[in-house]
C-alpha cells in the first residue's frame, strides 16, 4: 500500500482535491428542470412505466436505473447529485490512472 501512495502520489492528491473542490461545488448547485424531472420520473414511476416514458426524454437510460433504486427508496433529493459526483470521481481516477497523455495534459483535461 504505500508502494502503491508513494507511487502514485500525484494522481492521489490530485483526485482529493478535486473531490473537496467538486463536493463544495455540489453544496452550491441548483438543479435545473431536467435533473428533477429524473428525478421525479425515477421517483414517480414503475419499472415498466419508465421504460414507456424514456422515448419521451433525453437522458439515458442508465440514469434512470441509476436513480431508480435510491428514488424508491426515498433517498433525499440531493442524493441524485452526489451520485453524479461519485460518477465524476471514478472518472477522473480512470482519466488519471489510464489516459495516455502528460500528466499536466490530464490536468487540463479534468478541469476543462
Amino acid at each position: 500500500m504505500k508502494e502503491y501512495i508513494k507511487k502514485n502520489k500525484f494522481n492521489l492528491i490530485t483526485i482529493i482535491i478535486y473531490s473537496i473542490i467538486t463536493l463544495v461545488l455540489i453544496s452550491y448547485h441548483e438543479n435545473w428542470r431536467d435533473e428533477a424531472q429524473s428525478w421525479l420520473i425515477a421517483r414517480d414511476l414503475n419499472l415498466i412505466d419508465l421504460f414507456k416514458q424514456l422515448k419521451y426524454e433525453g437522458h439515458p437510460c442508465l440514469w434512470y436505473l441509476i436513480l431508480f433504486p435510491f428514488a424508491k427508496l426515498g433517498f433525499p433529493y440531493i442524493t441524485e447529485n452526489l451520485i453524479s459526483w461519485i460518477i465524476m470521481n471514478i472518472t477522473v481516477w480512470i482519466i488519471l490512472n489510464k489516459a495516455p497523455f502528460d500528466k499536466w495534459i490530464k490536468i487540463l483535461f479534468i478541469l476543462s
